[in-house]
């Protein structure tokens, strides 16, 4: 990695703060079945395409398999990058879920929900390339073996429901504001161009933020997460600027006013204006495009002369 893709994963690590997973397959570090704590089954390897175990492997459901996720290794890893992370293997309330995954910068999808074929993950990304508000950060993390199989499912399916998908070289696809990646669960055998993406779980998280960091790092970029981050890090700073101790003086300003209403537009001014100076804080402390940022940029673009 260079060293500007280095500077702006610092500063996307400081952006994503969030992350849901969603595997019907996920445990913890031990079991409690029955009032008894049992440990994990041990992951092996197996051939998910159709469902059949390898030579000397487990039926699907019976012991362990690729399929498994160590749902405390995983969210471990996502603390390690400031990521909050939590992990659901119920999706039955489908309200629920959408509610939680909206609320998410990344969304972890099991392409297998109950031996559905996908049909879960694909349409929670239609919903999140559907929403334009927010960027996303889909990855499909599954024990199937033909990544390149769900790659074109996505982008075959999303494109029938009117949304126009990009493919970058490295395989994570595009649309609007969503960001899909696919990675392979460990103990799974990808038979396709993308062997490089088989991720242990207390490495997804900044295989992520790193895959991530290479379709969308640019000097831009670094100075509008870097200023939206710093208004998530102020949210008390502007509540406590503007607390209910000026309610009086607010209604007796709107009821000064030829259109009452305008009192709300006055507010959010006063508003944009506290987060202005948080911003420009914000950026004239990190310099995400300061000299150093600027020469890193030119030198992961400029070949050298050596």
């Amino acid at each position: 990695m260079t060293e500007f893709r280095r500077h702006f994963e610092r500063i996307a690590a400081e952006f994503l703060r969030t992350a849901v997973v969603l595997d019907d397959r996920a445990y913890g570090g031990s079991q409690a079945i029955g009032g008894v704590l049992r440990q994990p089954p041990t992951r092996r390897s197996y051939r998910s395409d159709h469902m059949e175990p390898t030579e000397g492997g487990p039926s699907h459901g019976e012991g362990g398999s690729s399929h498994d996720l160590n749902s405390a290794i995983l969210v471990e890893g996502f603390a390690r990058h400031g990521i909050l992370c939590g992990v659901l293997d119920n999706v039955n309330d489908t309200e629920a879920v959408d509610r939680l995954v909206d609320r998410a910068d990344i969304v972890v999808l099991d392409w297998q929900m109950h031996d559905d074929q996908g049909a879960f993950a694909l349409e929670r990304i239609r919903r999140l390339a559907d929403d334009h508000r927010r960027l996303r950060i889909v990855a499909v993390y599954t024990g199937e073996s033909g990544l390149d199989t769900i790659r074109d499912r996505i982008r075959k399916s999303q494109a029938a429901d009117g949304q126009h998908w990009e493919c970058s070289q490295s395989g994570m696809l595009r649309c609007n504001s969503c960001y899909v990646a696919l990675y392979c669960k460990e103990g799974a055998n990808p038979r396709t161009s993308l062997v490089d993406r088989v991720v242990r779980e207390g490495d997804l998280a900044g295989r992520v933020v790193s895959d991530f960091v290479v379709i969308v790092a640019g000097l831009v970029p670094a100075v509008v997460l870097t200023a939206l981050a710093s208004v998530r890090d102020n949210a008390y700073r502007l509540l406590n600027g503007f607390d209910r101790r000026l309610d009086p003086a607010f209604l007796c300003h709107r009821a000064c006013l030829p259109t009452p209403d305008d009192a709300e537009t006055f507010l959010v001014g006063k508003v944009a204006g506290e987060m202005e100076e948080i911003m420009e804080e914000a950026v004239a402390a990190g310099r995400p495009t300061g000299l150093e940022a600027i020469s890193a940029w030119l030198d992961d673009r400029v070949p050298s002369d050596e």
